[in-house]
């Protein structure tokens, strides 16, 4: 069975949902550690001191503080990302939800999710057929003709201008 534009776009958002999750994780544990770095005390933006216990002092706390908003923007813009695939998953009902995460997240085969959720292999190919139409025309808001390879990434760019 040849895929349409719609099923090879929700593949491959699903795709990047899960690379950009794993860089989520990497970026709240960067984030904690910085954050956790005893050599920062406190910052007073009201006073324009730093208190530090390094001896090389505000270099390192400048240095320090760029990463961690680097960091920041970086995990706001990869959690707008995930929230609308989490969105558009939202809008199934709590099975169906189960059926998506299944296909695209846990990477079952049609067989395996047709067995646990006791439904003909048939009535699944139907609604995945469904659900990815959905899928993609709730997120990127276009039809699959107008569809040449878009990704998350195209679509934070599209909707921040």
């Amino acid at each position: 069975m040849q895929q349409t534009n719609y099923q090879q776009s929700v593949k491959k958002l699903f795709e990047e949902y899960k690379i950009l999750k794993s860089r989520l994780n990497q970026i709240n544990h960067q984030l904690s550690l910085l954050k956790l770095d005893d050599g920062i005390k406190g910052v007073s933006y009201e006073k324009d001191k730093v208190q530090t216990s390094q001896s090389d002092g505000m270099d390192y706390i400048v240095k320090v503080i760029s990463d961690i908003d680097e960091l920041e923007n970086e995990r706001k813009k990869i959690k707008y990302m995930t929230d609308v695939v989490l969105n558009a998953i939202n809008e199934f009902n709590p099975t169906e939800q189960n059926i998506i995460r299944c296909k695209y997240l846990k990477n079952k085969t049609n067989v395996e999710i047709s067995l646990e959720f006791n439904l003909s292999e048939r009535s699944l190919n139907r609604f995945l057929k469904f659900a990815t139409k959905k899928i993609h025309i709730l997120i990127f808001g276009i039809s699959s003709s107008d569809f040449d390879g878009f990704s998350l990434y195209d679509l934070l760019e599209e909707r921040q201008k």
